[in-house]
């Protein structure tokens, strides 16, 4: 009668466990907001493999770098999610992926609009 994967379900009772105690209601929305933003650190951080080509010429150490940035991404995620569950109103939601992307697009463009106004002047 489930037709949610085990793993899904335990990452679910997990949020559902930290949430209880700052009486936040767990629905499919918050639960997206948060997974999607895990997944979208870690990606993040998987680009971490970049330096890790220049720096190494072995295989593996190229994506220990990736592996560890993913990591790193996930890990910043998860603990973003704790303190917004734990502390509700002292964190802020995390935004849904189009707002991330928008924001990081924007942040973006301004470095890189700052860096081509060095060359220009």
């Amino acid at each position: 009668s489930n037709l949610l994967p085990g793993h899904f379900l335990c990452v679910v009772k997990q949020i559902e466990h930290m949430a209880e105690h700052a009486g936040i209601t767990v629905d499919g929305i918050l639960i997206n907001r948060l997974l999607t933003n895990v997944l979208f650190k870690a990606a993040l951080g998987s680009l971490a493999f970049i330096p890790g080509l220049v720096f190494f010429r072995s295989t593996g150490l190229r994506c220990l770098c990736g592996g560890v940035g993913a990591g790193f991404g996930a890990g910043a995620a998860w603990t973003q999610a704790d303190f917004y569950l734990k502390h509700p109103h002292l964190v802020a939601l995390p935004q849904p992926f189009g707002v991330e992307m928008l924001a990081l697009k924007a942040s973006s463009m301004a470095r890189l609009d700052a860096v081509l106004a060095r060359f220009s002047s």
